[in-house]
């Protein structure tokens, strides 16, 4: 058997994967199903076909585990307590927003060794009763009467025995069910069917409702009993059924087995409630927590009015109604004390009774912008809701003395822009060019005063910008560092509906670019300074080599094959002299993957598993990898900028892959701007042309500013305006955008600029555009790892392990 069997054997990665998954935990399945696997390749020549091959990566998967337990053991890994049989939860689909974890090994580790393997190679693993008895080496006799022994009441739910393992939702339930209680009767079958019908319907109202598609999937932890959810906890035991405490994790009781205090039912309506604020966390992760209960209670329709009212009225009829600002800081202890969940509740149903469904999506995905939202001051809103509150859910008698506040008149709109741009630091233009191009505006339009504030580049990634653009005193217009975390949160304008109003289109930009810049229909900014990657020569060295300049059209086969030739003619005693510079990064990465017709990232950006190890990415990836890993020739740099630079400026190789701001410093250094050539991203051979284009800056118009419309003009009149001079003073510091603005400078006619300009054409969303969690795992050690494979097989494997982990660390990372 030779290792072109490797189809063969990847067919087997998923079971071996979820056996060791259960056997070791999930944190050690990766890595221990690699090795598995590369002992396999090493070992595939004494294969003697003995066994079937799946018995005989059984062995190997068994070995390794045991040796990692010895190991372990020796080093004192394992902590005290720690579960070293199974890891406690099987995942399943549900919905498209919905994952099912279910809490199988907290019941399976209650039997003895053989029987958790047998139900672990049947129903984790997906063998057949054949291949057990093969594995264990028992008879399949004695496999069907053990498992019979635990499961014996569920036999006619597990349908065919000897094909179909009970891998949906509802017979998992069944099964820890049977295994926690021995019962097993139609009844259950019938509360489990309900339950999940129950949910799948609600889900879909849900979602509608808040017009809202998680980005990230919704795990659902279903525990056998309240003892298992809540091990340490007594007295949660008798008061909860689920909670939401972990983002995109919700807990919940089996249904059928919900204990003494509660139902079915009950856990039902937690479940929606549960999924209502997981749902709204996802949409905005800055909604406070008053909110938040609110919209869980409301959309769970957990509650009624008259339901509220029994718990509101008694604490407020003779006593004042807390404000908004008050609920938003209470402590949890007085939280609960002062009804903040019911008072939530109460706010929503104020919402969408008195302004409707639409201005309750608005306000949370913009929480600082109530007042074009809803037309009034935050003072008159809150009065309308303290007399809303005091109508419906008090009786008639109440006093509502100090619930409702005198209702302030609006301030008149002030004619006055303020616009945040980023301090650059010595050397930059920009803040001056935008103060030049404001007092231009402020002449052209008497009356408007337009103020430019400026502030760190570092303090636009956090705290300190988000203060900046949201509240009352928000900016108005933002020059920032384009990011999806921030462009999805609903803190910019959509610059659409003022194209529309004006009866014109953004045609005049490039379109790839504002497709990178479009979130759920919606363009956030304009690209003000797009980066595409593309490759910087020294024409010295293609002189001594005696080798033609890189064409338009050319691909990395020649890149890599040139860089050879270009270390062979230009080498210096003494030095360290290299061909070419890759860097190594998600861009560079991404821009292979989609050259060869994949992507590392699925089309709704939720995960990588089928995708980051799809055949055309590893076909790529294995290309890539292969060529850079040739260390005489190809040097690998950690980014794409400075990195480069250094390189190339220094001497050290004769070409490099690199973004345009490469270009400024090079191209006004005397001694390297006419040695300097700039050439397109290759393609790969058999492939399209696609560059990973990153977005430097973008101007937003801000969704809490009172100027929207001014905001606007200012961007039509100055920034998009190819008569204006801005333009030609932005074309000196970063790319234009606008093909109409480019065309009138006649910038296609300097050959670097139209390398630069004609890359946007083949422009592709980078991957942490579509995923901003990505970026984390980016900067860690991982990429590196994936630099060193060697072999197709190699970096297949490593893939598929790696999407795995990856996807898994996405889904509990809670930052975003």
């Amino acid at each position: 058997m030779n290792w072109h069997d490797n189809d063969l054997l990847m067919e087997h990665y998923d079971r071996i994967k979820r056996y060791i998954a259960y056997k070791a935990g999930i944190d050690q399945a990766e890595d221990l199903t690699q090795q598995v696997f590369l002992k396999a390749h090493q070992s595939l020549n004494s294969f003697q076909n003995k066994s079937s091959l799946y018995t005989w990566l059984y062995s190997i998967a068994s070995n390794t585990m045991m040796n990692e337990a010895r190991r372990a053991y020796h080093t004192k890994e394992l902590l005290e307590g720690q579960e070293t049989s199974f890891s406690r939860f099987i995942t399943t689909d549900f919905t498209k927003e919905v994952d099912f974890k279910i809490d199988l090994g907290t019941s399976l580790n209650k039997l003895d060794q053989i029987d958790q393997e047998i139900l672990t190679l049947r129903y984790v693993a997906d063998y057949s009763f054949r291949d057990i008895a093969k594995l264990l080496k028992l008879h399949e006799s004695t496999i069907k009467n053990r498992m019979y022994r635990c499961l014996g009441k569920m036999k006619n739910d597990l349908e065919n025995w000897h094909i179909a393992a009970p891998f949906n939702p509802k017979q998992y339930i069944n099964m820890v069910n049977m295994l926690e209680t021995g019962q097993s009767d139609p009844e259950f079958q019938k509360v489990t069917v309900d339950f999940m019908a129950i949910l799948r319907k609600n889900f879909r109202r849900i979602t509608s409702s808040l017009n809202f598609t998680p980005h990230t999937k919704i795990a659902y932890e279903i525990y056998p009993d309240l003892e298992s959810m809540f091990p340490e906890n007594n007295s949660a035991k008798k008061t909860v059924i689920g909670t939401f405490s972990q983002l995109n994790v919700v807990k919940i009781v089996s249904p059928l087995n919900p204990g003494p205090h509660f139902d079915y039912q009950g856990i039902v309506r937690r479940s929606l409630a549960l999924y209502s604020k997981a749902l709204a966390k996802q949409l905005n992760p800055q909604i406070p927590n008053f909110l938040l209960h609110g919209v869980g209670e409301y959309l769970a329709q957990e509650w009624s009015r008259k339901r509220v009212q029994s718990w509101v009225a008694p604490i407020y009829r003779q006593r004042e109604l807390p404000s908004i600002k008050y609920l938003r800081a209470v402590e949890a202890d007085k939280f609960s004390q002062i009804r903040g969940r019911e008072l939530g509740y109460t706010l929503i149903d104020f919402i969408v009774t008195r302004y409707g469904w639409d201005a309750l999506r608005r306000l949370l995905r913009d929480l600082g912008n109530l007042e074009p939202i809803f037309e009034r001051t935050p003072s008159q809103f809150e009065a309308e809701w303290k007399q809303f509150l005091m109508e419906q859910y008090m009786d008639d008698s109440c006093d509502s003395s100090g619930a409702v506040i005198t209702p302030e008149q609006p301030s008149p709109k002030e004619r006055s822009l303020t616009i945040l741009v980023p301090d650059y630091g010595a050397g930059s233009t920009r803040v001056s060019t935008f103060i030049e191009y404001a007092q231009a505006f402020e002449s052209a339009n008497p009356g408007i005063e337009v103020t430019i504030a400026a502030m760190p580049l570092l303090d636009f990634h956090g705290a300190k910008f988000l203060e900046r653009i949201s509240g009352s005193n928000a900016i108005d217009l933002v020059l920032w560092p384009y990011d999806t975390e921030f462009s999805r949160q609903g803190l910019f304008v959509d610059l659409l509906q003022f194209y529309k109003e004006d009866g014109i289109t953004p045609d005049d930009l490039y379109k790839p670019l504002t497709d990178l810049m479009t979130e759920n229909g919606q363009l956030t900014g304009i690209p003000m300074s797009p980066q595409p990657l593309a490759v910087f020569y020294n024409r010295d060295w293609f002189n001594r080599a005696n080798l033609p300049e890189p064409a338009e059209d050319w691909t990395w086969e020649q890149f890599f094959a040139m860089s050879v030739r270009l270390k062979e003619a230009n080498t210096v005693r003494g030095k360290e002299i290299y061909g070419s510079a890759v860097p190594i990064n998600l861009d560079v990465f991404e821009s292979f993957a989609q050259s060869n017709g994949g992507s590392m990232l699925s089309p709704d950006n939720s995960h990588l598993t089928g995708y980051l190890d799809s055949r055309p990415v590893v076909e790529a990836f294995a290309f890539l990898l292969k060529e850079i890993n040739n260390q005489d020739v190809v040097k690998k740099v950690p980014n794409g900028t400075l990195a480069i630079l250094k390189e190339i400026s220094s001497g050290n190789v004769g070409m490099c892959v690199g973004r345009i701001g490469n270009y400024f410093p090079l191209a006004h250094n005397p001694e390297l701007k006419e040695r300097i050539g700039v050439a397109p991203l290759p393609r790969l051979e058999s492939g399209v042309r696609a560059n990973a284009v990153w977005i430097q800056a973008a101007l937003s118009i801000v969704a809490a500013s009172k100027q929207q419309q001014l905001a606007w003009k200012f961007i039509k009149d100055i920034v998009l305006n190819p008569k204006s001079e801005f333009q030609v003073d932005w074309s000196k510091q970063a790319t234009l955008a606008s093909q109409s603005s480019i065309h009138k400078l006649k910038l296609n006619d300097e050959p670097a600029w139209k390398v630069f300009i004609d890359e946007l054409n083949y422009a592709v969303k980078p991957v942490i555009y579509r995923n901003p969690k990505t970026k984390l795992f980016a900067t860690v050690n991982r990429l590196d790892q994936l630099a060193s494979l060697g072999s197709e097989a190699e970096v297949q494997i490593k893939m598929s392990g790696a999407a795995s982990a990856i996807d898994e660390w996405l889904k509990e990372t809670n930052w975003y």
